[in-house]
């Protein structure tokens, strides 16, 4: 029995059984009876505190799955608890779990946690505040989640607040944070294009930026945001073309110089391939 593995277990053990849970969720959660899933996230969301990375990233991940087919009071309560103005002072090491389920949740489930949203929304700008890389490289992923739902779903301020969030963090001083954010200005721009050209202009100047980077990993990633906020393979030069007019000169034709030499080559990715499991479930597990 998954769930009695997932509680009974730890270390390598217990993340084989997370990563086993989740794919009986993935493959047919819709079968699972509503005790069952109960039962799921009761022994899954306390392992969100777990002092091991690589449970809290697993622990996070399957709750992300949980959340499509929880009743709905049940995913509410969780909702509400995980985004709890935390009084209690509680080690950063619950404050990344909790980040990473809701960011999970964010991805899989955006569309059933309308009515805590504004509860959401505080939350991820809170962590996005943060001062520890783990929890800053977190808050960037949950941040894209919720730019892309906001973006799709016509709510213009949050959409625009973690845009700006995430452009200020592309400049961080470690590295790590750089690419976490600007993977996060991309994931915004491809999965809600409409929501990331309307606010373009709290990003571009600060990707133009990381274009100058000599860190290969983050300039290649500041390009393929460009390339994706101004749609360039439906587009080719013309939405940059529009788009310089509200630029200086300097940044106008840099934007314009990075856009012959590079954004007209970039190759379309066929798929950002879950982009979030790479960052925070396979790289974590070695």
């Amino acid at each position: 029995d998954l769930v009695n593995g997932v509680k009974n277990t730890d270390g390598g053990v217990q993340e084989a059984m997370l990563r086993a849970l989740r794919g009986v969720l993935l493959h047919a959660g819709g079968t699972v009876s509503p005790p069952l899933l109960s039962s799921i996230s009761a022994a899954v969301a306390p392992l969100l505190h777990s002092e091991q990375e690589q449970v809290r990233v697993g622990a996070a991940f399957t709750i992300g799955v949980w959340a499509r087919f929880a009743k709905d009071d049940e995913l509410i309560s969780l909702t509400r608890e995980l985004v709890a103005d935390d009084s209690s002072g509680s080690n950063w090491i619950s404050q990344h779990g909790r980040c990473l389920a809701v960011s999970f949740m964010l991805k899989h489930a955006a569309s059933r946690l309308d009515a805590s949203l504004k509860l959401i929304v505080p939350f991820v700008k809170s962590c996005l505040e943060d001062d520890k890389a783990p929890m800053l490289e977190a808050a960037c992923m949950a941040g894209s989640y919720l730019a892309v739902h906001a973006g799709n779903t016509g709510r213009d301020a949050p959409a625009r607040d973690m845009a700006a969030a995430l452009a200020s963090l592309s400049l961080h001083q470690i590295t790590d944070v750089r690419r976490a954010a600007l993977n996060g200005i991309k994931r915004f721009a491809k999965r809600s294009p409409q929501g990331a050209a309307q606010h373009a202009s709290a990003m571009v100047v600060s990707l133009l930026t990381c274009t100058k980077e000599r860190n290969i990993p983050v300039r290649s990633a500041a390009e393929r945001a460009l390339y994706y906020i101004f749609q360039v393979k439906a587009k080719g030069m013309d939405a940059i073309n529009a788009y310089v007019k509200n630029l200086d000169g300097d940044n106008a034709r840099q934007l314009q110089d990075c856009a012959r030499r590079v954004l007209t080559k970039v190759v379309d990715e066929e798929s950002d391939a879950s982009a979030d499991e790479v960052e925070f479930d396979e790289h974590t597990s070695g």
